[in-house]
């Protein structure tokens, strides 16, 4: 898979760069509040998405942006 760095990527919550922190929607339930390390493109399938404390998550999994 060929990954594109970018700077900022947009989710429903609003935009998102590495350093902001977010609340996530987990797979199976619950929610994360994380920090994010890195944002991508294509984080997987073409999607846009977030790497953040060793998981990724694609951009509509954000809920909210606590901190930009």
């Amino acid at each position: 898979m060929d990954n594109i760095d970018t700077e900022t990527i947009d989710t429903p919550a609003g935009p998102v760069r590495v350093g902001s922190v977010v609340k996530l929607s987990n797979w199976g339930g619950g929610t994360s509040t994380v920090t994010v390390t890195n944002v991508e493109e294509n984080i997987k399938n073409g999607e846009p998405g977030l790497d953040a404390e060793g998981r990724w998550a694609y951009a509509d999994q954000v809920l909210a942006v606590v901190a930009f």
